[in-house]
């Protein structure tokens, strides 16, 4: 299944945490999460696995269709993935 990069970014804001916090945590490579973020580099299943963890977000999260603008509907309807 292919990973949407806008839920990367939506799940990465919802956590209030930045491309290089997320990095920390990770231990991705900063320029290599900002590429899956812009959909210029597939997200290997072991590197989305780490993401999903890190952030506290199931996989499926990640393979669904959305848009950034949805990350105001999650926070708005206290919608946060535990």
């Amino acid at each position: 299944m292919t990973t949407n990069p806008e839920m990367l970014i939506i799940a990465r804001q919802v956590r209030s945490i930045s491309q290089k916090q997320l990095s920390e945590r990770t231990a991705i490579d900063g320029g290599t999460l900002s590429r899956y973020e812009n959909g210029l580099l597939p997200v290997p299943q072991d590197d989305l696995a780490t993401i999903a963890k890190a952030l506290d977000f199931p996989i499926y999260f990640f393979h669904q269709q959305g848009r950034r603008s949805t990350v105001k509907h999650y926070c708005k309807h206290g919608i946060v993935y535990r």
